[in-house]
């Protein structure tokens, strides 16, 4: 099944850098677009129990694309339980 874009540019499966609004509003973590309801989109943050997850307008300062931390100079937390290096591919010496 094909997803379409909808007019916001969100879809569902889309990955993006999200503030974790509920906790700490410093820490942006990788997430991922789970429903898309209207004009409204949910956010699931990779590796967290549902609990944590938002509906948020899809123009809120807290979503950003992917990359916007490197881009910022801003931590991007990774899924829970995984370390950043291995998240990204990379290898540690």
């Amino acid at each position: 099944m094909v997803q379409s874009v909808t007019p916001h540019g969100f879809r569902v499966g889309m990955k993006l850098e999200a503030v974790d609004k509920k906790n700490n509003t410093e820490t942006t973590c990788v997430a991922t677009v789970i429903d898309v309801l209207g004009d409204r989109v949910l956010i699931h943050f990779d590796g967290w129990d549902s609990i944590y997850d938002y509906w948020s307008d899809p123009s809120s300062p807290f979503l950003h694309p992917v990359g916007w931390c490197q881009e910022n100079g801003k931590p991007l937390s990774p899924p829970n339980g995984m370390h950043l290096p291995r998240f990204l591919g990379l290898t540690v010496f």
